[in-house]
């Protein structure tokens, strides 16, 4: 859809198409829409287990590299160009705007924002642009299920809909990728001792 910039939406409202106009020109799409290319469990197994997380390096069995998902491979992979702007804490901490109100500038017009305690909030609520930009970053962050979201990614949604910035894309992928992987690890490393006492 994206490639294409057939946008399914009422081709009258300007508003909309300029938002996806700017998702198109933020990239977003390129690294969310990739398909999976590890869908084998064991695989997956194989890498965490011979991965070199310092240097983002996948490893053979006698310890060389065989893949990479450094920044700069993976941006090579995905094909994405150098992003204009870091997301980084000086980037989220002068952002402007507040989530509420910008919350309910995006929701469709016969929704009532309500404060939840749980801070999820359904994606269901958002216009047609904003609802695509959350299940892209849902995508791009490991998140299985992108029918709700939460205020942290808002600077984000923002600034893809209205500037078309371009972010370091592939250096979140391979921040995400590490975490992902350092969190499995931690997890097998907890889980074994219970099981041997089981």
């Amino acid at each position: 859809m994206f490639k294409i910039q057939e946008f399914p939406i009422n081709v009258e409202d300007q508003n909309q198409i300029r938002i996806f106009k700017n998702i198109w020109r933020s990239e977003l799409h390129r690294v969310a829409a990739h398909p999976s290319v590890l869908p084998c469990a064991d695989t997956i197994a194989w890498i965490i287990e011979h991965v070199d997380l310092q240097n983002r390096y996948i490893l053979n069995t006698r310890g060389e590299p065989i893949a990479s998902f450094q920044g700069s491979d993976l941006a090579k992979y995905y094909h994405l160009e150098n992003g204009t702007q870091k997301l980084d804490d000086e980037l989220l901490n002068k952002f402007p705007y507040k989530a509420n109100d910008l919350f309910k500038i995006w929701c469709k017009p016969d929704v009532v924002f309500k404060h939840r305690q749980s801070r999820n909030y359904p994606t269901t609520g958002l216009k047609a642009p904003y609802q695509y930009i959350v299940a892209m970053l849902c995508r791009l962050y490991g998140k299985k299920d992108a029918s709700k979201f939460t205020f942290l990614p808002m600077p984000l949604i923002y600034y893809c809909a209205n500037e078309g910035m371009k972010f370091n894309w592939a250096d979140i992928l391979s921040k995400n990728l590490a975490e992902a992987i350092t969190f499995v690890k931690n997890m097998v490393i907890c889980c074994t001792p219970c099981e041997k006492a089981n």
